[in-house]
């Protein structure tokens, strides 16, 4: 069974996607739950949504869907709470239910908080079957993922407000030449490749370097492709 007091230690080595993936998938687990999804935004920094699933997202192809979901209204809320979902909350809209069940979704708690700012985080985890547990124990696992999200919400800051400030911060021509350094090619060889001057490449590495906190280059396209920035 889940323990809260634990949460803190969960989040000390999360340096990847992969890591808040796999701390996620297991607090999942031992909910008794299954697939999840986590949103995060900042619109101080970026408009550009954040999103980590394990599953392939559901294509609803309804109209409006996101204007007429009871669930999604209740995570869009100014002041929402964590909350539990099955059939019962999609009365009145069965057809939009009916698409979550063909996907293998039939029930799941939401946390959906506000970590400061205008900063928002969803967390979702679902389960292809009514979740077990009577009422109480169903609002003790709502109210530990609320938990979770809460501190797993700053490793979500610290990467994804990291990320959207380098990706405004970088330019098309830096994000290109990291990603080609990343990938193998040669600083050398990129005034070919690219078909730019060699003072130019130059020039646009070593603004690159700076603008990620270091004077080398390869250093810089490590960072930067760990950081998600040259995806």
């Amino acid at each position: 069974m889940f323990d809260a007091r634990s949460f803190p230690r969960r989040y000390a080595d999360i340096r990847s996607d992969k890591d808040i993936m796999a701390e996620t998938s297991s607090f999942a687990h031992e909910l008794g739950l299954e697939s999840l999804v986590i949103g995060y935004i900042n619109p101080a920094l970026s408009e550009r949504a954040f999103f980590l699933y394990d599953k392939p997202p559901v294509q609803f192809d309804i109209p409006n869907v996101a204007d007429i979901d009871p669930v999604i209204a209740m995570i869009r809320a100014k002041k929402p709470r964590p909350f539990h979902w099955n059939g019962l909350t999609y009365k009145g809209f069965d057809h939009i239910y009916e698409v979550g069940r063909a996907y293998g979704i039939r029930s799941g708690i939401i946390a959906p908080i506000r970590p400061g700012g205008r900063r928002r985080l969803s967390i979702s985890l679902d389960s292809p079957y009514e979740i077990d547990g009577t009422p109480a124990q169903i609002a003790d696992k709502v109210a530990a993922l609320g938990k979770f999200a809460h501190g797993l919400a700053g490793a979500m800051i610290a990467r994804y407000d990291h990320r959207s400030k380098l990706e405004v911060a970088l330019n098309e021509d830096e994000k290109e030449m990291l990603k080609r350094l990343f990938g193998g090619c040669p600083p050398h060889d990129l005034p070919f490749k690219l078909r730019r001057g060699h003072d130019f490449v130059r020039i646009t590495l070593t603004n690159a370097a700076r603008k990620l906190g270091t004077n080398n280059p390869d250093t810089a396209a490590a960072l930067a492709w760990h950081l998600g920035v040259l995806t």
